[in-house]
């Protein structure tokens, strides 16, 4: 009778210990997906560049070299590839990974960005983090002055020409991406991105920290609708500002990253 009893009770605490494993479910892993861009606009050595040849309907703008913007895209890559993410990994073509800038020359930014974001459409899972960051100029509505990796030459000054890419197709980009976003943008006019996506508001990124699952976009951009975004010859003023608290503060969530950086732009201590 005992035994009976015993193993009965053995079997009891099988069953409870089987149904408990079917409620554990393993946390997905979150990947990290980067895509930086940061174009000087240089040409390559040997050839006389005069930065960047801006379309604008029939007529066109000009650009100056910012060469601060290759060293931005940099930092900002090394302060996120050291935060202790499941995967950053780096690898090219249609890659989790894609760092686009210009130093080599001319280049065709603009079809190696919109590449890149539907490369990581395709792979992104909801549990994933998109990083993209900008850095160059910015144009008109926030339009991103990218590359098509061709010179023209217009009163004897060698230009890179220019392609737009508008702030309406990279926020279709980056909805068809799964999972959470983080923008930065260091550009001129570049809170037109804000401005556009009305329904995310600085405010309104809660979901984004309490978990993943939701596709939710935070967003840091260096400039209002209307406003100038400013470099010296080594760096973005803003970008200093995202890279020094990222450096300062290994375990900063967003939501903090958002505050500090308003206010360290509001003491003007940069």
């Amino acid at each position: 009778m005992m035994g009976k009893r015993l193993m009965l009770a053995l079997l009891c605490v099988v069953s409870l210990l089987c149904a408990g494993c079917e409620l554990v479910t393993e946390e997905p892993k979150r990947d990290v997906h980067f895509i930086g861009v940061g174009l000087s606009y240089k040409l390559s050595s040997g050839t006389a560049g005069s930065g960047v040849l801006i379309p604008v309907g029939t007529e066109s703008a000009t650009g100056n070299v910012l060469p601060s913007c290759l060293h931005d895209v940099s930092s900002v890559y090394t302060r996120f590839s050291t935060r202790g993410y499941d995967s950053f990994t780096s690898y090219s073509g249609g890659s989790s990974l894609a760092y686009i800038t210009d130093a080599n020359g001319t280049t065709d930014s603009y079809s190696l960005c919109v590449s890149a974001l539907d490369s990581v459409a395709s792979v992104a899972k909801d549990s994933d983090l998109t990083i993209f960051y900008y850095s160059g100029h910015g144009y008109g509505d926030g339009l991103l002055v990218l590359t098509d990796g061709i010179t023209q030459t217009v009163s004897g000054n060698t230009y890179v020409t220019g392609k737009l890419l508008g702030v309406d197709t990279l926020l279709a980009k980056l909805s068809a991406i799964a999972g959470d976003k983080l923008v930065i943008m260091d550009s001129c006019y570049s809170g037109n991105l804000v401005d556009a996506w009305a329904d995310h508001s600085s405010e309104g990124f809660e979901r984004f920290f309490a978990g993943h699952g939701d596709s939710n976009i935070y967003v840091l951009t260096a400039s209002a609708a209307s406003e100038l975004s400013f470099c010296g010859s080594e760096y973005g003023y803003f970008t200093k500002v995202v890279t020094t608290l990222l450096a300062d503060n290994s375990r900063i969530a967003f939501s903090d990253l958002y505050d500090a950086v308003s206010e360290y732009f509001a003491s003007r201590t940069f």
